[in-house]
This record gives structure tokens, C-alpha cells and sequence, in this order.
């Protein structure tokens, strides 16, 4: 999204405290549900909900504008698919995190009743449920810490940060978090968040990241997986663990191999 030595300390955190104002003031309201005039099903209710889930997107694009950084919508998307290391990179990486994602939870869950046929527009739905997030969380966010710290210790704080940001779906009646164990859930991001994080670093392009978190939610409708999310799930969990491990350690790997004289710096 940008080049990480534009995003400064001051920029990260009038991200990440405007992303939770928005997130926290929309959920909020459905949180309160005031006269039970915001049920999460209706109409206004699902408009608040969807706006409190890309409050990061939508965060990004502005401050991006009141800082000069470009000139407008076409340029913020732009941003967005733009690959480092070219299309043809980020296309091959993307494909290999897919075939592990899908072939790990195929392996280890149960399938659901949904039918095979409804995976396109399932996948579809969830870019506005969760995908777009992650022009926040791993286009921005991440790249700023990884100014200052190590890949590993960056993508883990960049984790807890996301679950935090989540804890309002905790007090609105109807979603699935509100059945979830936080502890679990917090797990999930820190685990993912590796995963995600390493997509971005070795693919160049926040893109890929936005298609793999739609991937997760797509996952969520045909494999039974929300034990995992309730501390009934251990292997999966482990799995989540594992997967983690992997991700960082393949980074490392790469980064010395590419860049031996570079330390942390971004993979080329």
C-alpha cells in the first residue's frame, strides 16, 4: 500500500485508532441494539455490521488521502493489486497456500451440508465480510512494524492487535463469535496472522492475503470447524500452530537465502 518507510509511528497509530473508533462505534450500535431497532439480520443492521468489518479499508483509503499519498479510488486500488515481484509470483504463492489450506482442513474436518455448487458466491460474500480487512491489517499495519522489528515478532503483535479489534462481535447477539471461546479465537488471528503475514511478504502484494482471509471464511461454510474457535478442536488447533511455525520459519529462509546481507529486510 505504501513503501514502508512512509508509514511512521504517528501514521500507525492514527490507523489503528481510527480503524478501532469505526469498527467499535458501528458494532457498538448493534452491540446496544437500541429498542431492538438494529437487529444484525435487517437491513440497517447488516449495512452497520458491514461497515464496522471494513473499517480498516476504508481507513486506509482516507488517511492515504489526507496524508497526499494518492489521488484518488482508482489509485487506492491501484495499491491494492499491485505485486512487488510480479503478477505471475503472486499468482504461484497464492495458488500454493490455497492447495495447503484447502487440502489441511479437507484432511482434518467434517464437510457440512452445503453443497460443493455454492462456493463461488459463498467466497464471493465474504470480500465485504472479512477479506477487505487485510488491506489493513497486512497491507499497512504490518509493513510499518516490520520497520522496526523482526518478521516473527511484527506479524504476532499485528495478531493481537486484529483479535482485539474483533472483541465487540463478542456482545452482539446472532454471531457466531458470541458462541466462541476469546482464547481460541485469539489463537486463531495470532496463528493465521502468520500465515497471512507470510503470503504478503513472499507473494509482494496484499491481494493475495485479501483472497486467502475469504478463503478462511469460505472454509468455515463446508468443513465444520467452529469447535476449534471453542477449545474442542485440538488438532486443528495444533494444525493452526504448525502452520504458523512453517510460515515464519519459510520467510526466514527465504530472507537469508535472497538476501544474505540484508538481516530482516523484505524478501526479493
Amino acid at each position: 500500500m505504501l513503501p514502508a518507510g512512509h508509514i511512521d509511528g504517528k501514521r500507525m497509530a492514527a490507523y489503528v485508532g481510527m480503524t478501532f473508533a469505526l469498527t467499535y462505534c458501528m458494532w457498538g450500535l448493534l452491540a446496544l441494539n437500541p429498542r431492538g431497532l438494529l437487529p444484525l439480520g435487517g437491513a440497517l443492521g447488516t449495512v452497520i455490521f458491514i461497515i464496522g468489518c471494513n473499517a480498516p479499508p476504508i481507513v486506509v483509503f482516507v488517511l492515504l488521502m489526507r496524508w497526499k499519498e494518492i489521488g484518488g479510488l482508482r489509485e487506492y486500488l491501484k495499491r491494492v493489486v499491485h505485486a512487488e515481484y510480479g503478477a505471475r509470483r503472486a499468482l504461484l504463492v497464492t495458488v500454493a497456500f490455497f492447495v495447503v489450506e484447502i487440502g489441511l482442513v479437507a484432511v482434518l474436518q467434517q464437510r457440512t451440508e452445503q453443497p460443493l455448487s455454492m462456493f463461488v458466491p459463498v467466497f464471493a460474500l465474504t470480500v465485504t465480510g472479512g477479506g477487505l480487512e487485510e488491506i489493513g491489517w497486512r497491507g499497512f499495519l504490518l509493513p510499518g512494524f516490520e520497520r522496526r522489528l523482526p518478521f516473527a515478532a511484527a506479524v504476532l503483535i499485528v495478531g493481537v492487535i486484529w483479535s482485539l479489534w474483533h472483541i465487540p462481535l463478542w456482545f452482539i447477539v446472532g454471531t457466531s463469535n458470541s458462541t466462541f471461546s476469546f482464547p481460541y479465537f485469539a489463537l486463531f488471528c495470532l496463528t493465521n496472522g502468520c500465515v497471512l503475514g507470510a503470503l504478503r511478504k513472499i507473494s509482494g502484494s496484499v491481494l493475495p492475503c485479501v483472497l486467502f482471509h475469504m478463503l478462511l471464511d469460505t472454509l468455515g461454510s463446508f468443513f465444520i470447524m467452529t469447535d476449534v474457535f471453542r477449545g474442542n478442536d485440538t488438532p486443528l488447533a495444533l494444525a493452526f500452530v504448525a502452520q504458523a511455525v512453517v510460515a515464519v520459519t519459510l520467510v526466514a529462509v527465504l530472507d537469508r537465502k535472497l538476501n544474505p546481507s540484508r538481516g530482516r529486510d523484505t524478501v526479493q
